[in-house]
């Protein structure tokens, strides 16, 4: 007697992009024909919840996986026969958040001088948004185009002095929210000890 059985399958819920320190949502593994049950591997380190033979376990990365960016999570089936090996495969895309490591300072510039800003942040595919106030006023986008991690202003004038500036700091892929720096002052002034050859000074406090 010869007993066919049904071919094996294998599925998962697909790709997924989380937040470095996150487990994933439910992996959503699931199989038919001969296979009886799976069992999950990763291409990296971490560690599955609450087991690798979970179907919808959850996975943690680990910091070796958060380095490496991504992770692929392999699921294979199992069961009473040899054939019964079809797998398939999600990869995780890990993002880490951003984190402020220098936040930007005060700066001191001339009469007609631009002042710069900066800020050094880590994180994944990191983008920035300076803004400013005044006066008390609400922080409002400086400009479309001031998306650096270093702003230089036009020259200043003396109705610059004391306008606030902070800087939004994003990551891409799945980590949010964004993270604001500390607020840096701008001060203009006219020193009586102002160059008279045309340079221009600008001193960080």
């Amino acid at each position: 007697v010869v007993t066919v059985l049904p071919a094996d399958t294998v599925g998962t819920g697909g790709d997924q992009g989380i937040c470095a320190g996150n487990y994933t949502l439910g992996l959503g593994g699931h199989v038919g024909g001969c296979a009886t049950g799976g069992v999950w591997t990763t291409s990296g380190t971490g560690t599955f919840t609450p087991n690798t033979h979970t179907l919808n376990a959850t996975y943690r990365p680990s910091s070796v996986d958060v380095t490496a960016g991504s992770v692929t999570l392999t699921l294979t089936a199992t069961g009473q026969l040899p054939a019964c090996v079809a797998s398939a495969r999600a990869v995780v895309t890990i993002t880490s958040a951003p984190l402020i490591i220098t936040q930007p300072t005060n700066v001191t510039a001339y009469y007609g001088s631009p002042a710069t800003f900066s800020v050094q942040a880590t994180g994944t595919a990191l983008s920035y948004q300076w803004q400013s106030a005044l006066g008390g006023g609400s922080f409002s986008n400086v400009s479309a185009t001031a998306t650096n991690a270093t702003y230089t202003t036009g020259p200043t004038t003396p109705g610059d002095d004391g306008t606030q500036y902070v800087v939004i700091v994003t990551a891409g892929g799945a980590c949010q929210p964004s993270v604001a720096s500390a607020v840096a002052v701008l001060r203009v002034t006219n020193t009586p000890n102002a160059p008279t050859n045309g340079l221009s000074f600008i001193s960080t406090q």
